[in-house]
């Protein structure tokens, strides 16, 4: 038996865990056995790893070594700086180090790895071989394979010379001007744009969708009994994600709330627009008030009863509190954005 996985009910999927964990009643448990595989012989003179058999039917992402590609051997110094790496405390440098070394073995393989997902295979020995690697959060993969995939993007604009990439660029080029690919002209789209990444260092695709489902399932509990530190941690977590999901189009209330429903609870109002303006708006409405408070009003005043009332981002323009610093104006929006947070939570 190689290695032992536990059932995280959270991320609904079997994890890795460290070697002092200790077992307790009612675990799941999944025994990964290494056996040895009969290699035949062939023509390629790269040997074929041994294939991992698991007990428990996992997500083709989390089982199995596939006998297609074998991690190669680091050097001498980056084998000694892995092995003083601690899980989930992989230094940047380390990390562009062990991608430059797997991104010249893949080249090895194929100029395009994802015809033959590579990159996945590539991950999942790196992780499989070194555990102190894998990410935390889903399957330990994700930041290594999408690494991977923006390195070898980036060093094929360079390579527009190499016969295999100028044919592969011709192709899509061809694709790219077929009448089923080409739009009408005229037809415009407008979207909002932002410079948010989609995810946090160290969060894919998958654990982004497991922080998300776990923030429905707390939701779903007892006010009481609810853990609120995860509760934080995972919209902390889902925060760059969130807002490109609410500004790719119109959201309602409703939307928001079904989707993250931890919005619904003041102190995580009060927190996002803190993550958002980077203002604490229980400490700078009061503050806004004692010197706008007259100048609000009156503006509210003058707008009541006129026809198309402008909204809040125009009557903010009114205001006077662009001529200060920059400091001063950020504090004024977050003041404002909140007073309407507010309003529309209660």
């Amino acid at each position: 038996c190689n290695y032992t996985q536990v059932y995280n009910s959270t991320y609904d999927e079997y994890v890795d865990v460290d070697e002092d964990y200790t077992i307790r009643l009612h675990d799941k448990l999944n025994l990964i056995v290494e056996e040895p595989v009969e290699v035949l012989p062939s023509t390629s003179s790269a040997p074929l790893p041994a294939t991992p058999l698991s007990a428990v039917s996992l997500p083709t992402l989390c089982t199995g070594l596939a006998t297609a590609y074998t991690l190669p051997e680091p050097t001498i110094d980056l084998k000694e700086m892995i092995a003083k790496a601690e899980k989930g405390k992989v230094s940047n440098q380390l990390r562009h180090r062990i991608i430059r070394w797997l991104h010249a073995d893949l080249c090895k393989y194929d100029l395009y790895p994802a015809k033959r997902d590579l990159y996945s295979e590539a991950a999942r020995h790196l992780v499989f071989k070194y555990r102190q690697l894998g990410d935390l959060p889903g399957c330990g993969i994700g930041s290594w394979k999408e690494a991977l995939k923006n390195r070898t993007k980036n060093q094929r604009k360079r390579m527009a010379d190499i016969r295999e990439v100028a044919e592969e660029r011709a192709k899509w080029a061809k694709v790219a001007r077929s009448p089923s690919r080409t739009t009408a002209r005229g037809l415009t789209q407008h979207r909002f744009a932002t410079t948010l990444p989609s995810y946090a260092i160290g969060e894919d695709e998958a654990s982004i969708e497991a922080h998300t489902e776990f923030l429905k399932k707390e939701m779903r509990k007892p006010a009481e009994t609810r853990n609120q530190a995860m509760i934080m941690d995972a919209m902390n977590r889902t925060f760059s994600k969130r807002r490109e999901w609410i500004l790719e189009e119109p959201r309602t209330v409703d939307d928001v709330l079904e989707m993250y429903p931890a919005l619904d609870l003041k102190e995580e109002v009060l927190t996002e627009c803190f993550r958002i303006t980077g203002i604490h708006v229980e400490v700078e409405v009061p503050k806004f008030f004692e010197s706008k408070g007259d100048k609000v009003q009156h503006v509210l005043r003058e707008n009541k009863h006129r026809t198309g009332a402008p909204t809040l981002t125009q009557s903010c323009r009114y205001l006077e509190y662009g001529q200060g610093s920059s400091s001063r104006f950020r504090r004024t929006r977050g003041s404002c954005v909140g007073v309407f947070i507010y309003k529309n939570h209660g």
